[in-house]
């Protein structure tokens, strides 16, 4: 039996070296610099056209999911997730489903695009789009949804997640197909996804992102539908570029826009907005890395033009055969490939030497295991205070951190304000990995404070680690983030602070 397993992973190992080589040439030819001795700008290709996936296999409308929210207690969303072939990464530009309605209207449905760690519980960033008056149909119709920015999500597995202020009696209802695979979740009062294999009739419309090197001249069109177009540039820090946009035909303003390759198009680097063509972007970027290039249509549905863009690389480099360019660059996507490759090839390389081992040698040493982590009960508490700098005085932080510290139960609370001298970036880095409960102050100022929504994010996922609790706090519940409607437990009292400390006291050592 050890024989022919022995005879198995070695035939495995070598299709795998095949496969991996083909992979590293199929990956340099689409994404490689190809040397040339002629025009910096020889290779001519087309951008991506706007394309559809879904998870359904008929459009038979089998199940309705109510999409409603009655209370903090009785609501229900869905969400649809839609893992991209080959996991490409994507920007998202709309979505068409198919839907019915109950009672009398007028219905408003949110939809949210989200992208990155999107795993049955969380996902950590998205962006909203509202659909107003959506239609009244007793029976199930389309509605497509375009979604013109101009934040993008940006992602290998996107989702769509529908949710809605409207009662159950008086709300929308998306269409599903028989139960299979079904990509689906629904999150409620419960505050856990639960997954659920019915085929909602949902398509996502999206684009992959073109690579654009500096020896590559692309074309493409804005039009009607297929508004926007997006493309990869690896760039070297230090390095300066050039990116030229042409129009080719047509009358349209066209606009492009430099942004970091992040999960949402949030941090412009550059932009030209100008009339004049040949429009231009010079960047010199202080880290080497994917950078993401929008081209836009200056006003939706009028501005329609096929175009030409190119990048310049200004140092003037050397490939090692005379011509100008860089070395070969691969997107992150395909250095994972070559990565999960490599390791596996690994693991059955070692695999057949410890088969061998065992056979001639003897067994091998056997490594005990490492201790489980600890979970929060029973621990310490060290606690972390989440808040908006201009609520300090409102909820009465430091009060409230001398009446907590009070309790033996509690070892340590910490908060920004009483080591204002550190950057708030290092300081959540640095404390949040020694505590186990986080608490959240829910406000207006709360909302818009990015710091606020970085701590509460890394917050969350320890949560589904079993090594963070998280209380929030609130005076209205509007502005409890909707992932943790479910962890609704403390109601700040200022005309009762120490009723309210007590109950969240109580919280706190509450074990779930």
């Amino acid at each position: 039996m050890k024989k022919i397993s022995l005879r198995i992973q070695i035939f495995i190992i070598g299709f795998s070296i095949i496969f991996l080589n083909l992979y590293m040439l199929n990956s340099f030819e689409n994404y490689a610099l190809i040397n040339s001795q002629d025009s910096v700008h020889k290779n001519l290709r087309l951008s991506s056209p706007t394309l559809w996936i879904h998870n359904y296999d008929d459009e038979i409308s089998d199940d309705n999911a109510y999409v409603h929210y009655d209370s903090s207690s009785d609501f229900q969303y869905l969400i649809v997730e839609f893992p991209i072939p080959f996991g490409r990464f994507v920007i998202v530009k709309g979505v068409q489903f198919k839907y019915r309605c109950d009672g009398t209207g007028p219905y408003n449905l949110v939809i949210s695009f989200f992208s990155d760690d999107f795993n049955n519980e969380t996902a950590q960033w998205w962006v909203d789009s509202t659909i107003y008056n959506l239609p009244y149909t007793s029976s199930p119709s389309w509605h497509t949804n375009y979604y013109h920015g101009p934040v993008y999500a940006i992602d290998d597995t996107p989702a769509i997640m529908f949710s809605s202020d409207l009662p159950r009696s008086d709300c929308v209802l998306i269409s599903g197909n028989e139960p299979s695979l079904g990509y689906s979740y629904f999150y409620d009062e419960t505050g856990v996804f639960i997954e659920n294999r019915y085929e909602w009739i949902v398509d996502l419309m999206y684009e992959e992102i073109t690579n654009l090197t500096d020896i590559t001249s692309i074309t493409g069109d804005i039009s009607g539908n297929d508004y926007l177009d997006a493309y990869f540039i690896y760039m070297e820090a230090g390095a300066s570029y050039n990116i030229i946009l042409n129009r080719n035909s047509g009358s349209g303003i066209l606009n492009m826009r430099l942004v970091e390759f992040e999960p949402l198009t949030v941090t412009n680097i550059k932009n030209n907005t100008g009339l004049s063509y040949p429009k231009n972007i010079s960047f010199s970027p202080s880290i080497t890395g994917n950078y993401v290039l929008l081209i836009e249509p200056n006003q939706h549905s009028i501005d329609f033009a096929q175009y030409t863009i190119m990048v310049e690389d200004l140092n003037g480099g050397s490939d090692g055969n005379g011509s100008t360019g860089g070395s070969g660059r691969m997107l992150p996507i395909d250095i994972v490939y070559l990565i999960i490759a490599t390791l596996i090839i690994s693991v059955l390389v070692i695999g057949s030497i410890i088969l061998i081992k065992r056979k001639y040698l003897g067994k091998p040493k056997v490594v005990p295991e490492s201790a489980p982590i600890p979970t929060l009960i029973g621990a310490p508490k060290k606690i972390f205070m989440s808040y908006s700098t201009l609520d300090s005085e409102h909820f009465q932080i430091s009060k409230m951190v001398e009446k907590l510290k009070s309790y033996t139960e509690i070892e340590e609370v910490l908060f920004w304000e009483a080591d204002s001298s550190a950057n708030i970036v290092e300081y959540m880095e640095e404390t949040l990995k020694k505590c186990n409960i986080f608490i959240l102050f829910c406000s207006e100022n709360s909302m818009k404070s990015k710091a606020v929504k970085d701590e509460w994010q890394v917050a969350f996922q320890l949560r589904k680690k079993d090594l963070m609790k998280i209380i929030p706090i609130y005076e209205n519940e509007d502005y409890i983030p909707r992932l943790m409607l479910h962890l609704l437990n403390v109601e700040f009292t200022s005309d009762n602070f120490d009723g309210f400390i007590e109950r969240l006291f109580k919280e706190i050592v509450r074990v779930e």
